[in-house]
């Protein structure tokens, strides 16, 4: 065989030329004679099978990747440096450089050459690496011209499961069990927005660039990441990547807001992890393409227009002490309750102005999914699954008092409702909302019911507090029977009688969180 690959003399009995040149017909000759040695039938190394594959899927042509930090190979730049006419190396190769672009030039480089795979199998999920071996980079398409191939998974396997078995970095995740999970995610909120850490000017949220760079998707990057390589990154990036543009947010171990979970950064970082993790989490602050955020300072600010989570008819209002809430005037229900921020009308203030805009704010919950007060049967009766309007009943407008504090009024059957609103503190981390209720009127038949509260959890307390879904806390007094409850769908729902005195009837309903 090696004779006559060694021969490069025209056939003449009807043999194959190969037409192998010099340094073919050597390598071959050295692979037979190394395959006389022992250790030819040793297992091959992981390293070498990756090298293998890496080379033979031409991954190499856009990535590189080392070995324990020694004999990087492959890449968009040359592995060894030509040199000009003047003797100095010459880093790139013009017209194959020029094949690798970006749509985001502020990037540089970062934003244009495909990731090294150097401990990719460290910093990917099992997960993802499958998906973007078999998918391609898609990832990267909102910035990076260049694609990446997708490849079939019978051909990939083998190389997942060798990257996947790269060293790992571990490290102690904090627990955070002593505060509450809402709080912990509020705080990464806070962290991830313009007014803290910054992260939304860079990365994209859920879809949206918004004013951002729009680099990674901050909710793809709990798919994306593995826990610990997140928590030791986001920590310290230049240690994983030299000269990356990711700010070293925490310099030296100090925090920009040490007020924030003691200035902790593990802490801090570990927020921003349970935030991004969470599901549907609400955007951050300077997430908005055209913000017009809407302050209340001194008076109250009504905002008329469609709220996410509180339907087309919503009216939202903000009062100064920092408590917002989202009436819905099609199905007369207290829809949302937040704190913070108000609203941000740059979606409906700008363009076309389509499309629902949630709440500005943290701790964003809904008291009612349906109207708190009905006329039923009996008290245990089934609640209406019709919109209230569709029974008649109607929405009569609002009003404001002298101190800006909103009165909604509503009918059904024979009865008038009004439903007013205050901020309150109940203590001072607490801050809270009463909602008076007035019943005017009998009904024709039946008894006015009113339900507080329907959830998935409701814990009665001693001190009169109810905890709800563990996020809130209710407390109701005023012109009302004992609480009975319900279970319903997986649900319970508390319900009380409305007394009447002289056809009136008053409600005070306190909600805290």
């Amino acid at each position: 065989c090696l004779s006559v690959l060694a021969d490069s003399s025209p056939r003449t009995h009807g043999g194959v030329d190969y037409a192998l040149d010099r340094d073919q017909q050597n390598a071959i000759h050295k692979a037979l004679l190394w395959l006389r040695e022992a250790e030819a039938v040793d297992p091959i190394k992981r390293s070498l099978h990756i090298d293998r594959r890496l080379t033979s899927l031409n991954c190499y042509a856009c990535h590189s990747r080392s070995e324990n930090g020694h004999d990087i190979k492959g890449g968009v730049f040359p592995a060894v440096a030509t040199f000009d006419e003047d003797g100095q190396p010459v880093l790139k190769e013009a017209d194959r450089d020029a094949f690798f672009s970006s749509t985001v030039k502020e990037l540089g480089d970062e934003g244009r050459l495909p990731p090294s795979l150097t401990a990719v199998g460290d910093k990917l999920t099992p997960s993802f690496l499958k998906e973007v071996v078999e998918k391609g980079g898609a990832d990267r398409l909102m910035y990076m011209n260049t694609r990446m191939p997708a490849w079939h998974a019978s051909v990939v396997e083998p190389l997942i499961s060798d990257l996947c078995a790269d060293e790992k970095t571990n490290v102690e995740i904090p627990l955070l069990d002593d505060v509450p999970a809402v709080r912990v995610q509020e705080i990464g909120r806070f962290l991830v927005g313009s007014r803290g850490l910054g992260c939304i000017k860079c990365h994209s949220f859920a879809g949206q660039k918004g004013q951002s760079q729009g680099v990674i998707d901050m909710l793809r990057m709990p798919k994306r990441l593995r826990h610990d390589w997140y928590q030791a990154y986001v920590e310290d990036p230049q240690q994983f990547r030299l000269g990356t543009r990711m700010p070293a947010a925490w310099p030296n171990g100090k925090s920009f807001h040490p007020d924030v979970l003691d200035g902790v950064p593990s802490h801090q970082i570990e927020s921003i992890w349970q935030y991004v993790s969470s599901p549907q989490p609400n955007p951050p602050i300077g997430a908005s393409a055209h913000p017009i955020e809407l302050v209340p300072q001194e008076e109250t600010i009504v905002y008329r227009n469609f709220i996410e989570g509180a339907g087309s008819r919503a009216i939202g209002i903000g009062f100064p002490e920092k408590i917002s809430l989202a009436w819905d005037a099609e199905k007369m229900r207290l829809a949302l309750v937040w704190r913070n921020a108000f609203m941000d009308a740059g979606r409906h203030w700008t363009g076309r102005g389509q499309g629902f805009q949630p709440p500005l704010g943290d701790g964003i919950f809904t008291p009612d999914d349906a109207s708190a007060i009905e006329v039923l049967p009996s008290l245990d009766a089934a609640w209406p699954i019709e919109a209230p309007r569709a029974r008649q009943a109607r929405f009569r407008g609002y009003q404001l008092d002298e101190h800006g504090h909103p009165l909604f009024r509503w009918t059904i059957d024979s009865i008038v409702i009004e439903e007013s609103f205050t901020p309150i503190m109940i203590d001072p981390s607490s801050p809270g909302l009463r909602r008076t209720i007035r019943v005017h009127g009998e009904p024709e038949s039946g008894v006015i019911v009113f339900r507080p509260v329907r959830a998935a959890t409701i814990a009665e307390k001693a001190d009169g507090w109810n905890r709800i879904d563990e996020t809130w806390r209710l407390r109701v007094s005023g012109d009302v029977g004992p609480m009975i409850m319900l279970e319903n769908d997986d649900c319970f729902e508390v319900r009380q009688k409305v007394v009447l005195r002289t056809s009136h009837a008053t409600i005070v309903e306190e909600l805290t969180w």
